[in-house]
């Protein structure tokens, strides 16, 4: 879902201590504008090949 930041609120500044891990997956950029995606994730969830592990299945 994109998102509109506005006046360039830094959401993601917080985050030492926390157990969240975001993996860069694309940037784009073009004159005055990038567009950042990323995968969230928890500290030490990947598997033994170092991917990301699956979640529980229920």
């Amino acid at each position: 879902m994109p998102l509109l930041l506005g006046g360039g609120e830094r959401l993601l500044d917080n985050l030492e201590g926390s157990d969240v891990e975001l993996e860069p997956i694309r940037t784009l950029e073009g004159p005055g504008v990038a567009h950042l995606k990323y995968r969230i994730g928890k500290k030490g969830a990947s598997g033994t090949d170092g991917q990301r592990a699956d979640p529980p299945k229920a």
